[in-house]
Parts: C-alpha cells; structure tokens; sequence
C-alpha cells in the first residue's frame, strides 16, 4: 500500500519565500490613518499578522518533519478538483485586483511577488503530499484547467474586440473614434436632438486633414466645458472658433480634445499621448474649474484614473480590450464616475445656504496645502508644449457665480477647508476660482504666453451656462468667436 508522500515541502518553501518577501514591504509602509503604532491602518497591521503567523508555521512544519504527517495524509484524500481550484482562482482574481485597485504597497515588487506565492502555496502544497500517479494526475488537471482559462481568456478579448472600438491613442483617454450619438436632453438653451460624433483620433470635430502641414491646426484642450457633450457637433465653442477662423483663413482645422473631469494635471498627460503625436500648431486651454479641488477635502476632489502611467499596469491596460471595458465599468459602478447620458437630463438646482459662511480670509492662497500647485502645473503645461514646438493660448474659466449678494444665499458646494461638513456659497466658489484665474494670467504674463480672460467677457447669466459652469449654445458661440478673435489679434495664424 502507497503511503501518501508526507513532505510537502514544494509549498512549504513558498509560504516561506511568500512571507519573507512580504513582510519587509509591510514594516517599510506607512498608513494616512495610523491606528496601530501611529504608523498602521487596521488593515495593514492584520495583514502584518497574518504574514508573520504564515511564516512561522512554515518555518514550524520544515523544521519538525513528522507535524507534516497529518497534512500529508489529509491532502492525498483531498479531490483534484479544489486543488485545482487553489492554484488557479485565488491568483487570477489577485491578478484582476490589482490591476482594478491599485494599493500603494503592491507598488512595491516584492510585496507583489509575495502575494504571489502566498496565494499559490496551498494548491503547491496539496499537490507535493500527493504520490506518484496521484501526483501527476492532479499536475496534469491543473495544466489542463490553466489551458482552458487561458484559451476562454483569449476568446472573450476576441469577442470584445469585435464589440468595443480601439483608440488611436492610449486607451487611458477614453478618445473613441467614429463614435455618433443623439443627445436627446432637454436644457435650457440647448436644442434637443444634437449629435456627438469623433473623427478618426476620437476627437470632436472633422477628419484631420490629409495634408497636415498646409494647414493651421489647432487642439483645444480642458475638461468636460470643453467637451460640451450635450451640445450638438456644429454648436461646440471648438467648432465656432474653427469657423471663426476659416472667415480670415479657410486653411484651418480645430479638433476638440475636451475630457470631462480632466484638470491641470492631466492636461500634461494628454500633451504627451495626443499632442505629441500630432504636433498641431496651437493648443487652446480652457482651465481652471477641475483644479477648484484643491480648496476641498480629499473624499471630494476631482481626482484622475488610477492607474500609471507605466509599468506593468499600464501594459496590460494599452494592449487588452477586455481590461479597458472591465475598468470603465468599475469608475461607473464603482468609483461613480461621471457618465454623461445620451437621453437623461444633468441635475442642477439652486439650494438656498442653510447657515451663515465662515469668513474668508482676503488671501485664499492661505487656505491652500500647497499654495503653488496650479502655477507649478501651468507652467510645466508651458514647458512641454514649448518641448513639443506647439503655441499654447490659455483662457481662463467662466462660471454662472459671480461675488453678488444674491449668489452669497445661494449654495455652491460643501465640505471644503473651512471646517468638516461646512457649505460654502456659490459667491465664494466664484471667489475660488477667480483666483486660479488670477494665477493663470500671472503665470502666463511672467512666461509671455498667450492667455486670454475669457471670464471677464462671459455675463453671469443663465442665457450663457445651462448649469453652474457649462455652456448653453449662445454661451458656446460667444466663447467661440471671442477666442477666435483673440487668436487673430495675436497674429497667431501659419502665414502664408
């Protein structure tokens, strides 16, 4: 009679590397909440623990061969089945995790490793107590089972290539191209009916022309008050300053690179993925109302997608369509990303302030963590446009507050630096905004950079925003012509 092979010692040494791996990476992390020795979250101390108790009892049972009997002979009863089910499941959804849910201390590459091996010790350890043809049996079910994962796998990235559009650029955009939608969405000075369409890069606006360095070509960039999705294709203020311009020159195309909730920050990145692979003459930022975060609390500030920039993450993200869609339905069911709706109307409502503000104090860069940020972030956005040999022209951002006594009874927002749980007024985040306006027009000014105070020339009105912030058409059209204006007084347009 064959006994079971009591060893084991195959997944024994991986608990041991798991944990040893893991454990340096735990004690070297710092948590924002350090409940447990003012340095770790709850979360973090328990996986700390739970390392420490994996590494001492496979330390346990390497150093004292007959505890590992009574493994032995409870694994060889064990069916393939679950074995292989410990080898495949727990890793494959460790591996779709921590590409959904970037943790800062995965960033590390031993903890990562070590997880790793954590998760695939057990099924090791069950197949190692097995004997000869046992053994092999369940070596060779498993091999099959990860045949099988792999080819569904491949299948299902097939099956959504077939479904989803590829981007020009990198996926992370979110630039679909020949995409065309009817907004059916009833605003107030917005016409009903109007079509969202990209050209061939995902941009709004007409196909790029052919002969590219004939003409004067011009991106415009900024969040979702560039985008103006709810506006029909022919009514977007990119496409007015195109037509603007073509009065004075017919050689001119504008694409529309607006991404809802992208900020300062982000803007660099959409220089180096888009603007750097076409090299168009000018780039157009309208900027400001996504960086208001930084007079907020961290559980409301606009942040950006989670994951790198490079690295494995990042890979994986460019080169599988099923990834891209499972991420996109993690930010909306999620994260609660913003989604903007073809048929259903954007809430905005004026709430009446329930409480009297707390006083301001006459500098707001006072409130600021970092009263530098924004400027540091303009003028790196300056730096790599200069790198990119392309003409940046800054405008500042319009909104529907103004600093009156009618819009200090009205609320604009809450929970800012103020205090926790504190409403502020729509005067006041006029007041924050015009400031990184004001920081933006010095920025530019110091850096002889085109900027033009869109803000002051946009009424505060509902004839020109249909909700705080975005424009309705005859808003679009104002901003359109005024900018094309200013780019033709600059003398910005290719000579020719």
């Amino acid at each position: 009679m064959n006994m079971p092979h009591s060893p084991g010692r195959s997944g024994l040494w991986l608990a041991l590397t798991g944990s040893s791996l893991l454990l340096p990476a735990i004690l070297a992390s710092r948590s924002t909440n350090g409940l447990v020795l003012g340095r770790y979250s709850a979360a973090l101390a328990g996986l700390a623990l739970l390392d420490l108790a994996i590494l001492a009892g496979a330390l346990l049972l390497l150093l004292r061969p007959g505890l590992r009997g009574w493994i032995a002979r409870t694994a060889a009863r064990t069916p393939d089945t679950p074995v292989m089910l410990l080898l495949l499941f727990p890793l494959s959804v460790f591996l779709l995790l921590w590409f959904l849910f970037p943790f800062p201390l995965l960033e590390r590459w031993n903890a990562f490793l070590g997880i790793c091996l954590l998760l695939l010790f057990p099924g090791v350890l069950l197949i190692g107590c097995r004997d000869g043809k046992a053994r092999r049996e369940a070596l060779k079910g498993t091999v099959l089972a990860s045949a099988s994962l792999v080819i569904c796998l491949l299948a299902a990235e097939l099956a959504v290539r077939m479904v989803v559009p590829g981007s020009f650029f990198n996926p992370r955009l979110g630039l679909i191209p020949y995409a065309r939608h009817t907004i059916m969405v009833d605003l107030p000075g917005v016409s009903m009916g109007g079509t969202l369409s990209t050209n061939r890069w995902g941009l709004r606006g007409d196909e790029p022309p052919e002969d590219w360095d004939a003409w004067t070509t011009i991106v415009t960039v900024g969040g979702s008050t560039t985008a103006d999705y709810y506006l029909d294709d022919s009514r977007t203020w990119s496409n007015v300053l195109q037509e603007t311009l073509r009065r004075e020159d017919s050689l001119v195309w504008v694409g529309n690179g607006g991404i809802p909730q992208h900020n300062a920050e982000t803007h660099e990145y959409f220089l180096r993925e888009v603007v750097a692979e076409i090299r168009p003459d000018i780039v157009v930022f309208l900027v400001g109302i996504n960086d208001i975060g930084q007079f907020m609390r961290e559980a409301i500030s606009l942040t950006e997608l989670s994951l790198p920039e490079r690295g494995a993450r990042a890979f994986l993200f460019t080169q599988s369509r099923l990834l891209q869609t499972l991420y996109k339905a993690k930010r909306v069911y999620i994260d609660g990303a913003e989604v903007i709706s073809e048929n259903s109307d954007p809430d905005f409502e004026l709430l009446h302030m329930t409480a009297p503000e707390t006083r301001l104090p006459e500098d707001l860069s006072t409130m600021l963590p970092d009263p530098g940020y924004y400027q540091r972030r303009i003028r790196r956005l300056i730096e790599t446009c200069r790198q990119l040999e392309v003409t940046p022209v800054f405008l500042t951002q319009p909104l529907l507050y103004e600093d009156t006594e009618y819009w200090r009874q009205i609320q604009g927002g809450s929970s800012w630096l103020i205090g926790p749980d504190s409403i502020f007024s729509a005067a006041t985040k006029w007041l924050m905004l015009d400031h990184l306006n004001r920081q933006l027009i010095a920025v530019c000014e110091r850096e002889g950079v085109a900027c033009f105070d869109l803000a002051s020339h946009i009424p505060h009105d509902t004839s020109m925003f249909y909700d705080e912030m975005h424009f309705t058409e005859a808003g679009s059209k104002r901003i359109g012509r005024l900018t094309g204006k200013f780019i033709l007084y600059r003398r910005l347009l290719l000579s020719r």
